[in-house]
């Protein structure tokens, strides 16, 4: 590889029918007008996608806004698992029925949207059986076998890259005293899954609870998954608090490490948050009468609600602003939270009900990338694509590339030893970087004339999609020409050696 920078010759153009005559060296050359305004206008392109580090889960219930968001950052993902499936009960002891969330057309429809983004599709099943009915069905070789069929020709039959595990009712309906038998069955089942998938050239990943669910055998899933795909979200569900606080995730990403290779692991991120009903010692909510004095939901007018709600971290900025909060990043869990109160007001009872709400937004998003990149994992698991602050992107976009291999283009130059007056010579270059054609990369053709220290620019045009460009030049005299490469994402400037071209004007 050459540092050498060429100097910039300043072209001298004079129209000619149509045509501009461009005079290097001393020297004139024909360029054809159009082909000149093209190669000025093409946009750069990395010669390299940025690294993958993001995986997560198109939620079936938002599937459009989940695609189109996919879809315009599909060069951050690794893979993507649409929830589409789902395991009920049969009608007898151990039996498992397959769910499909949604009909056979639109599953075909949605999918061949989603191939077009070039990455592995990986639909998630969910786990809808209830307690105790899953660990019954994989307790015997044949019922581990029989539900690893199932799986495998849903993959197969719908031309799925793989399949998500997001079997959940282990770690929350089960109880405790059932891991251990349990634990063994999973670890079983997943082994034999696992086979049977990449027989067929199949990928296998998995949601997971965090490690102190270990029922779920974490070494095991380390050795049997493509992805692990752990769920550090949820830290606060039943009452106001972090939905993942960041030092609590990071605890959970060391815990996983100890069993899963960084390469494999995926940390759950949310983009969402919640707001809670905010209750008193006694587990009352907090209600303020009309007059400002403390009250009690007997206050309250019909109607009034002590649900928890979900907030997308899309909108928790705008949800402040219209419930007239002013959020406040706090500094250990780096999330957004406010408290409001929820006026109620019908049939002469008024009362406001206090409510808090935890949530992300996308500096939320940014900094746990970021935070968890460092410790060396894969990439981050959203939950839910779709769902996010738009802004994330850019910053994810920037984490990827700073973290995205830097390749030294390959160029392959095809230069002419001779050229004859009137009769263009043909020079070809094929540009590829990390063994991938370098498309849409501007590459120009330089020359110098003998006895001359300078390089001088002849034209410079974008590689087409198979990383060639290819200069017709009508010479008037002998020198060397070479192309030159500039850096770009993902790859260093390149200067090949110089080939002389001798000009025979007859």
């Amino acid at each position: 590889m050459s540092d050498t920078h060429a100097r910039q010759a300043t072209p001298v153009v004079a129209a000619t029918g149509g045509r501009r005559r461009l005079l290097v060296g001393g020297s004139v050359a024909l360029a054809s007008l159009g082909l000149m305004a093209s190669a000025l206008a093409a946009p750069a392109q990395a010669a390299t996608t940025p690294r993958p580090i993001a995986t997560g889960w198109l939620p079936y219930w938002t599937s459009d806004a989940s695609i189109s968001s996919f879809a315009a950052n599909a060069d951050l993902f690794a893979d993507v698992s649409p929830f589409w499936h789902d395991t009920e009960r049969g009608a007898s002891p151990g039996q498992i029925v397959m769910v499909n969330h949604l009909g056979a057309a639109e599953r075909a429809s949605r999918l061949a949207v989603l191939r077009r983004s070039g990455k592995p599709i990986i639909p998630s099943i969910t786990d809808g059986t209830g307690k105790g009915w899953m660990s019954n069905a994989l307790s015997t070789p044949a019922g581990r076998s029989r539900h690893a069929l199932q799986i495998v020709s849903l993959v197969m039959a719908n031309g799925y890259d793989g399949i998500d595990l997001d079997y959940e009712q282990f770690a929350y309906a089960d109880s405790q005293s059932s891991w251990t038998t349990t634990r063994g069955r999973w670890a079983a089942f997943v082994a034999e899954l696992s086979g049977a998938l990449h027989a067929r050239g199949k990928l296998l990943t998995a949601a997971l609870p965090t490690t102190d669910y270990w029922v779920y055998d974490f070494a095991a899933m380390g050795r049997y998954l493509d992805r692990a795909r752990v769920m550090t979200y949820d830290y606060s569900f039943d009452s106001p608090g972090p939905i993942a606080p960041l030092p609590w995730v990071l605890s959970q990403t060391d815990a996983a490490l100890k069993y899963i290779p960084r390469s494999k692991l995926f940390m759950g991120v949310p983009t969402y948050g919640r707001d809670w009903v905010v209750r008193d010692g006694n587990g009352n909510p907090v209600v303020t009468r009309a007059n400002g004095t403390k009250g009690s939901l007997a206050d309250c007018p019909a109607g009034y609600s002590t649900k928890k709600k979900e907030v997308s971290a899309r909108d928790t900025i705008a949800y402040a602003a219209a419930v007239g909060a002013t959020p406040r990043r706090t500094a250990t869990s780096r999330e957004i939270t406010f408290q409001y109160a929820k006026r109620y007001s019908a049939g002469g009872r008024t009362c406001s009900i206090l409510r808090e709400v935890w949530g992300a937004d996308a500096l939320t998003v940014a900094e746990r990338t970021r935070a968890l990149l460092a410790k060396g994992v894969a990439g981050i698991a959203l939950w839910t694509v779709g769902g996010e602050d738009q802004g994330q992107w850019a910053d994810l976009r920037k984490q990827a590339w700073a973290r995205t291999p830097i390749y030294q283009p390959v160029i392959s130059f095809a230069a002419p030893r001779t050229a004859k007056r009137g009769v263009p010579a043909r020079f070809v270059a094929v540009v590829r970087a990390g063994g991938r054609p370098l498309a849409a990369s501007p590459v120009t053709l330089q020359f110098k004339a003998a006895g001359s220290p300078h390089w001088a620019t002849v034209k410079t045009s974008p590689t087409g999609p198979k990383g060639s460009v290819v200069f017709n030049i009508l010479l008037n005299r002998s020198g060397d020409f070479r192309i030159a490469v500039p850096a770009g994402p993902g790859h260093t400037s390149r200067v090949t050696g110089a080939h002389t071209v001798t000009y025979l004007p007859r």
